[in-house]
């Protein structure tokens, strides 16, 4: 995943087109939201650039391997999906093209309480792989937060936080 650093404008540049578009409302509300997805972006690419590199894992890969780590156990397709969010579609099609390669991260297995559905589980190369990304994925994460201070952070954090539940 490449990023190319994008050239904002100023805020400057930004004023005279809510002046002309929001009656001079809105500037700094632009910048914000542009500067947040940039952000987002760069370390969004830094993260899965360096996974694809060093683990060949994608973004969605290795979402699905952290969510069957972090529960600690297998899951139905219709939770994983929902967990990852994406649709069961996507995710069936993703468990797939996992079980047929020559060394899978994940099993399947019928569900003991349904047979109807099956369980994906992380086989033992599985936990050996997503144990190596999350390696790769908190020092690029420690990396990037050590641009800023542990002050900076806590606020950082907590006005996402705010941000975040406000959009929910």
């Amino acid at each position: 995943m490449d990023f190319t650093k994008r050239i904002l404008p100023s805020l400057t540049e930004l004023n005279a087109v809510s002046d002309k578009f929001f009656e001079g409302r809105g500037a700094d509300d632009i910048s914000l939201i542009l500067h947040l997805i940039s952000v987002g972006d760069a370390v969004r690419a830094a993260v899965f650039s360096g996974l694809q590199q060093e683990c060949e894992l994608s973004e969605g890969r290795f979402i699905l391997l952290v969510e069957l780590k972090t529960k600690g156990r297998p899951l139905a397709l219709t939770e994983l999906a929902d967990r990852t969010g994406v649709s069961a579609a996507s995710c069936s099609i993703m468990v797939k093209r996992m079980l047929q390669e020559k060394q899978p991260m994940i099993s399947k297995e019928i569900n003991a309480e349904c047979s109807k559905s099956v369980l994906i589980a992380l086989t033992p190369y599985g936990e050996a792989v997503i144990e190596q990304a999350l390696k790769s994925v908190f020092s690029c994460m420690q990396s990037t937060s050590a641009l800023l201070s542990d002050k900076d952070k806590q606020e950082l954090l907590t006005l996402l936080q705010k941000l975040y539940s406000k959009l929910q």
